[in-house]
């Protein structure tokens, strides 16, 4: 790997005095970005850099929480001896369509994801 020109080793430092509360507001945007650290999320926010973030969707969080509650009920159908053989026969097909629709769900999710993570890399 090759050293770089010696002109541009960074070699002088910043210090900025912030109160508690500024630095754990300063530590939550961090975290919730592609930044390993305060420093280089700092570097990127003084040198106009992009700072990429992650925005959390509360009712897609929501909705996930409620499908980990209906599995867990379906589970416990599917365990009890209740359930005709047509009964189950159709559980099994709703729960298929569901496991498809979640995953074409999740397709979309992602594509979009990645259309906005380009935009705002080529929006500077």
């Amino acid at each position: 790997m090759e050293k770089p020109p010696r002109n541009n080793l960074r070699t002088k430092k910043v210090s900025t005095y912030l109160s508690q509360r500024e630095l754990d507001e300063v530590r939550k945007k961090v975290a919730n970005s592609t930044c390993r650290g305060l420093s280089e999320y700092s570097w990127k926010l003084l040198m106009g850099a992009p700072v990429t973030v992650y925005y959390r969707n509360k009712s897609f969080d929501e909705f996930v929480a409620e499908g980990v509650r209906i599995r867990r009920e379906i589970k416990q159908l599917l365990e009890k001896d209740g359930l005709s053989k047509e009964s189950e026969e159709r559980l099994l097909l709703l729960i298929g369509q569901i496991s498809h629709n979640l995953n074409n769900l999740t397709d979309h999710v992602r594509k979009n994801k990645n259309k906005q993570k380009h935009q705002s890399n080529t929006s500077v």
